[in-house]
């Protein structure tokens, strides 16, 4: 097993602490820098980090970087330096490419989890949400088809309940 492995627990472990730090209610996608970079620069997705300035070359040694993302948020907190990532090229990047390029390995149910963490946090939900939805899917995969279907019903309608 590599030394950087995360498994489900961690994953969440993680991504709670960082939701702890920003709030349940914090919204990766109205943060001033995500709305400045994105309207300023065309470029959609999702940032690892957030750095100073939004018509720099990434990567860059001589930016500001600090803590993006949810999961790439999580993966600092895991370990990873900043200047690995920017190393790495991975300042930008999805869950799979980015674990890949840092040497992290994960569980299925671990990548899953982030994944759709990811995804739900770049479609513009809240961060507890977004942890919810995406433990939500790692458990789904963990049940039967049979309670699979019907896990996810119930989600569907709590959340267009809310």
């Amino acid at each position: 097993m590599s030394k950087r492995y995360i498994d489900l627990q961690k994953a969440v472990e993680l991504v709670l602490g960082n939701i702890a730090e920003r709030g349940p209610d914090y919204k990766y996608t109205e943060d001033p820098w995500v709305v400045e970079y994105r309207s300023n620069s065309g470029t959609g997705g999702c940032f690892n980090l957030m750095f100073d300035g939004y018509d720099r070359q990434i990567p860059s040694s001589d930016i500001n970087y600090r803590k993006g993302c949810l999961v790439g948020s999580a993966f600092v907190d895991f370990g990873i330096s900043i200047g690995e990532f920017v190393e790495k090229d991975v300042v930008h990047g999805g869950v799979s490419v980015t674990a890949d390029s840092l040497g992290i390995t994960m569980s299925a149910a671990a990548e899953r989890y982030l994944s759709m963490v990811q995804i739900e946090q770049d479609s513009g939900r809240a961060w507890g949400v977004a942890h919810a939805l995406g433990l939500s899917a790692a458990l789904r995969k963990l049940l039967s088809p049979s309670e699979e279907l019907w896990l996810e019903s119930r989600d569907v309608k709590e959340i267009n309940a809310s």
